[in-house]
């Protein structure tokens, strides 16, 4: 890697994990040489702005200079970072693809990507707003772990696999949780610490035809962060969840 943080690699194989953690890139240029690409090999690494892929690499591409790094042949996006912009080749986002990337702020998952691997957007702590298109079949467990600062978040009108996991917590049963937070804790000083605004494409009928799953999972956290989440349906009708005691 140069002085200017860009870090050039044409070697035949990029170990997991290899530069995991690196605050120091900025830039990655992938070889036309390089054939394989370790399992995080570049998760956690915030500083990252800029990729490019040889245009002579017969595995992988950066289409029309998307900052991404995208297996040709599955057309799945295995490396991103916070200025890429995901090209319809994509039908994938891979594991750990744009993990640690805190200094994404917005994030669409576009219709023609049908899922989105384990642990995709873990840590990206300065998301604020998510939209998920139509056409997005399944999101994988830890997928928005640690993504704690979420605002608004656009769901589609239609029915998501969302793993039970993809907020980190896994659902729970809301009575048994309140009746043994009120046995065992003194529970004092009601406060809120920030509203998520949950727009649904459809109606409030559809919403629970298909499952607020987004809306219950995300109940999970709120024993640590207590936040209000408002649920808007497209027919002008509204819900919302809360959880508003310290414990």
């Amino acid at each position: 890697m140069d002085s200017n943080g860009i870090l050039f690699i044409d070697d035949d194989k990029i170990p997991e994990q290899a530069h995991k953690g690196d605050l120091s890139i900025r830039k990655i240029h992938i070889g036309k040489n390089v054939s394989t690409i370790g399992a995080e090999a570049f998760s956690m690494c915030p500083n990252l702005e800029a990729i490019e892929v040889d245009e002579d690499n017969l595995r992988f591409t950066s289409e029309n200079n998307c900052n991404a790094i995208i297996d040709k042949a599955s057309h799945v996006l295995l490396v991103g970072c916070y200025t890429t912009r995901i090209p319809e080749l994509v039908k994938e986002i891979g594991p750990f693809a744009f993990c640690g990337q805190t200094k994404l702020k917005k994030v669409t998952i576009p219709s023609h990507v049908h899922t989105v691997g384990a642990y995709a957007f873990d840590g990206c702590s300065g998301i604020v707003e998510l939209i998920i298109e139509k056409g997005v079949k399944h999101i994988g467990e830890y997928c928005f772990r640690n993504c704690t600062n979420f605002e608004t978040i656009y769901l589609p009108n239609t029915k998501i696999d969302i793993n039970s996991a993809v907020f980190g917590v896994i659902p729970f049963d809301w009575d048994d949780m309140h009746n043994s937070l009120l046995k065992d804790t003194k529970i004092t000083n009601p406060r809120f610490e920030g509203i998520l605004n949950i727009f649904f494409d459809g109606t409030m009928d559809k919403y629970y035809e298909n499952g607020p799953i987004v809306e219950w999972y995300l109940s999970g956290s709120l024993i640590e962060n207590k936040r209000i989440i408002y649920v808007h349906c497209k027919d002008g009708k509204s819900t919302y969840n809360k959880w508003q005691f310290d414990v």
